[in-house]
């Protein structure tokens, strides 16, 4: 899922920098994301939105409160008190709005990935968005933000070994945005991102 949100009412995107103690992909930075599970009653818009809260909030929120996602993408608590939704961080239901979908893209074991594209609508910036998201500990080592702008200065392009092609990369403070997350990042930002969001004269508009 490609999370957007406004960082100082300047569109930003968030990213999460993949926990050193995975098995697969340990270090790099990717979108939330995951395989669809039978909880999710076959719609990958509640894999999206089960896999982002996983990923971006802490365990002892996702243990004071399970959520059931509808088929339509609606979720509903079974704990009476919903601690972690009081919090607008983490009231997934009302705040994150997802607004499309891309193509399927295929990784590089060919498995298809259908990316996502939402909006939250509470404000994080660069300074806070680690204590907002502190992210899974299990899954996350860190959680951060880059705004459309910066990622359009950052962008290069180079051989990529692993995959046998020329691809994207966003050389980043936080590390390299590279392979599938760059493939998945780079249209999107050229062909929706900066068209909707960044003017002639260049300066942006804000999301909400």
């Amino acid at each position: 899922l490609i999370q957007m949100n406004n960082n100082n009412t300047e569109p930003s995107i968030i990213f999460t920098k993949r926990s050193s103690n995975l098995k697969q992909h340990a270090n790099e930075i990717s979108f939330p994301g995951g395989h669809l599970d039978p909880e999710d009653g076959g719609c990958l818009i509640n894999t999206a939105k089960r896999e982002t809260r996983e990923e971006l909030i802490p365990t002892n929120y996702l243990g004071e409160n399970t959520s059931h996602l509808g088929s339509d993408g609606s979720t509903s608590s079974n704990d009476s008190n919903a601690s972690s939704m009081d919090d607008p961080r983490y009231d997934f239901e009302n705040n994150l709005v997802v607004i499309g979908q891309t193509q399927n893209v295929p990784s590089a074991k060919l498995v298809p990935v259908t990316p996502f594209l939402a909006y939250f609508r509470h404000q994080c910036t660069s300074d806070n968005i680690e204590s907002l998201y502190p992210g899974n500990t299990s899954e996350v080592s860190q959680v951060f933000t880059l705004t459309i702008s910066e990622l359009l200065e950052l962008e290069e392009t180079m051989y990529l070994k692993r995959l046998g092609m020329e691809g994207p990369v966003y050389k980043s403070k936080y590390g390299d945005i590279w392979g599938l997350t760059a493939l998945v990042l780079k249209p999107l930002l050229h062909e929706v991102l900066k068209p909707s969001f960044l003017t002639h004269d260049g300066h942006t508009k804000s999301l909400l």
